[in-house]
């Protein structure tokens, strides 16, 4: 009965000395990762002073104090550690005692990691951001494919403009059903539809139960609204 195993090939590391197994077709030359990041530093440094390797420089001015420095790593944005320390303690001392939520409009106390000061209260809100961004740049790339006017659509804004009841049968569609298969779950509706020379725009969007979307399908339904 043939093996149902791999072969394996066994090499030397050539840092530890230590013999280890591998399969043929990855060429290995250490045992470990510690051991192959460590053999790497060594072997730049040896191929660096024989001149086979140039030491690679990089210079910039520093974030902080504007100060032209060397690096030897490109990411590298300020020129000491203290001068980091001190621009980050500048930041922090001149950040507002309050500030409101992008999202809930909550008040919160904002922190700054280094960059711009946090404009939401949670991590939560954060991510909540991102996904409403990301819906609205996916509707306007597909409106634009086929519609002729295209706009910035919020599918929430256009829910409170309609008070969160269906356009077309006039039931209740709360908030907490959004997401769902629920009949009664909140959807973005468009009143032409796209596929047929409809604008994706708020005087062209209303809000609409699940079973009444599914219903319309791709046929008119409702005026156009003011926004």
């Amino acid at each position: 009965m043939a093996n149902s195993q791999v072969a394996r090939h066994t090499s030397v590391c050539q840092l530890c000395g230590k013999r280890f197994a591998h399969k043929p077709s990855i060429k290995r030359v250490c045992c470990s990762r510690e051991c192959g990041l460590f053999w790497q530093s060594q072997r730049r440094s040896m191929l660096q002073s024989r001149g086979i390797v140039r030491h690679i420089v990089f210079r910039s001015d520093c974030a902080g104090c504007g100060r032209r420095f060397t690096s030897d790593r490109a990411s590298r944005m300020y020129c000491s550690a203290d001068c980091y320390s001190r621009t980050i303690s500048a930041r922090v001392s001149t950040l507002p005692a309050s500030a409101n939520c992008s999202l809930c409009g909550s008040e919160f106390k904002p922190v700054s990691t280094g960059g711009k000061p946090s404009s939401f209260c949670s991590s939560s809100c954060k991510a909540q951001a991102k996904l409403k961004l990301r819906a609205t740049s996916r509707r306007k790339q597909k409106a634009r494919k086929r519609a002729v006017t295209v706009e910035s659509v919020d599918a929430i804004s256009v829910f409170d403009r309609d008070s969160w009841k269906c356009q077309i049968c006039g039931v209740k569609t709360p908030k907490s059903l959004r997401g769902t298969y629920d009949d009664r779950a909140p959807e973005l509706d468009h009143i032409h539809p796209i596929s047929k020379g409809g604008e994706h725009s708020y005087r062209n969007t209303q809000c609409t139960c699940r079973k009444c979307n599914a219903e319309k399908s791709d046929g008119a339904g409702g005026q156009l609204r003011l926004f």
